[in-house]
């Protein structure tokens, strides 16, 4: 099953989320990112 989902945050931890766990999760068909959002809009670069 492949779950819809939204990063909050982009930033900082968010980064890490973006970069190391989220693409082989979404590759595995386990996630699909539908959104990503942060108050910075200079954090949204790692997205």
């Amino acid at each position: 099953m492949t779950y819809d989902m939204i990063q909050v945050g982009v930033g900082l931890q968010g980064s890490r989320w973006c970069e190391q766990y989220l693409p082989p999760n979404a590759e595995d068909g386990l996630v699909n990112v539908v959104a990503a959002v942060d108050v910075n809009p200079d954090a949204m670069e790692p997205a």
